[in-house]
Formats: C-alpha cells, structure tokens, sequence
C-alpha cells in the first residue's frame, strides 16, 4: 500500500502547508492561487481545509463550530465488517474499518459530552 504523500511526490506534485489562501481565481481551464505572499497557478486545486473559505452562497461560517473528538485503531484477529456505523445517542460513537500497512483495522471514535 503506498500512501497519499508518496504517490504525489512520485507523480512530482508540489505541495503547500500552513499557505493562507486569500483568493482562488479560474485562469482559462488553470487556477491562480493567491495567499499572502505568492501566487500559485494550477491545473487542479484540492482545498483541505477545516473551514471553507469561499462564504457564498451558504453562509457556512455562521453554521460551523469547533468539535473534538477522539479514535483509536485497534488490530483484530477477527475478520471485520465493510461500512460504517454511528450511533445516533449521546455522546456519538462511531466504528468503521480502514486499512494500513497490509492490516485491516477496527476504527472506534467518539467524543466525550
């Protein structure tokens, strides 16, 4: 299994961390990225972020809020589930598989009330 960060480096993609994006602007087909310092230009762009940054149409800054949470990966010996499942009680518990070095692991998150 190879990773997200070493495929991109194999296919020579750069990329940015900790880079304030003031503005996103369509460039014919590219993308010209501006944080505070530099300007980037792109084919594609992928936004990972906690909060969006683009406030149209929806408002989504009046709607969002800090959370936190918490998970634990544990290595069965048994044979696991496909999907997903979270309870719809409080305090939210949530189970899900992922897999990892070869391992199929047991997701188990949560947060505290």
């Amino acid at each position: 299994m190879i990773s997200i960060l070493s495929y991109l480096e194999k296919k020579k993609c750069n990329l940015y961390e900790n880079s304030r994006v003031m503005n996103i602007k369509n460039n014919n087909g590219n993308y010209d990225v501006m944080t505070s310092e530099h300007k980037i230009t792109a084919k594609y762009v992928v936004m990972a972020t906690h909060y969006p940054i683009i406030n149209f149409p929806g408002f989504h800054f009046l709607k969002m809020y800090q959370d936190r949470s918490y998970i634990i990966a544990i290595n069965t010996k048994e044979k696991l589930f496909n999907g997903m499942y979270i309870s719809s009680e409080n305090p939210e518990i949530s189970f899900r598989t992922a897999k990892f070095m070869d391992k199929e692991l047991l997701l188990v998150g949560g947060r505290r009330p």
